[in-house]
């Protein structure tokens, strides 16, 4: 693991619009924990030693500003669509950790409302709407 993403929400009313989100992003740019109980890493292990923390943010920063805009225009579909394109492990095997169970099976498909949908071992589909995910090897 390289980094990490929180988004905290409340909704309410109609429609299940959005009050409030807050977004916090991890990324190792210079070290990592020697504890944990998945396998880390940094960008300055993996050969980025010339990134500082703030070139990090800078990047995270610029990109996430044209990707809310983005969002603005062309709707949630299309941030989904992009994310497809891009998302690693679809169709492989994984683990997911959840706060209270750890569950495994094929990462089927990302859905409409941005969740991990997860076909488990006994054919049972899951959504996922938050948790830890491990690619299997």
């Amino acid at each position: 693991k390289i980094a990490g993403i929180l988004l905290e929400s409340t909704s309410s009313g109609k429609n299940n619009v959005i009050d409030w989100i807050i977004i916090g992003i991890g990324v190792n740019v210079l070290s990592f924990p020697d504890k944990v109980d998945f396998p880390a890493t940094s960008l300055s292990t993996q050969g980025l030693t010339e990134l500082t923390p703030g070139d990090v943010f800078e990047v995270l920063a610029t990109s996430l500003a044209k990707r809310i805009d983005f969002w603005r225009a062309e709707g949630f579909k299309s941030i989904i669509r992009d994310w497809k394109s891009v998302a690693a492990g679809m169709g492989q095997r994984i683990t997911v950790r959840l706060q209270n169970e750890t569950i495994h099976g094929i990462f089927q498909d990302i859905g409409q409302n941005g969740e991990l949908i997860l076909r488990l071992d006994h054919g049972e589909e899951r959504r996922i709407t938050a948790g830890n995910v491990f690619f299997e090897t």
